[in-house]
């Protein structure tokens, strides 16, 4: 089921004594796609919750290592949501401007003129 799936990631986002464990997280979503897209399981629906988690853990890497690369896997995410035409077009909006406004706080902090 969904749930089933969201668990599952959102566990995956907090284990971070696994050193890939964002990206076997997005794997989990990966195949919840895949489960959705084939029609063969009514219960495999994603949400919004699906790639924000997913999403949030990657751009809190990004700043926690003060790389951008965590900003480009959160825009990867992203765009697996525009994707999904059940997610209702305001979650996209949302998560859109979650990450522009991030991304800018990132930036500010590590730009600033000593």
């Amino acid at each position: 089921s969904t749930a089933s799936f969201n668990n599952v990631i959102s566990l995956w986002t907090k284990a971070r004594h696994q050193e890939d464990h964002l990206e076997r997280a997005e794997r989990i979503l990966d195949m919840l796609l895949q489960e959705h897209n084939s029609g063969n399981n009514a219960h495999a629906r994603p949400t919004s919750n699906s790639f924000f988690s997913i999403m949030i853990a990657y751009m809190r890497q990004g700043r926690k290592r003060q790389s951008v690369g965590g900003f480009v896997h959160a825009e990867r995410v992203y765009r697996k949501m525009e994707e999904v035409d059940i997610i209702p077009p305001d979650a996209k909006s949302h998560a859109l401007q979650a990450t522009m406004e991030m991304l800018a706080s990132y930036s500010q902090e590590n730009h600033r003129v000593a």
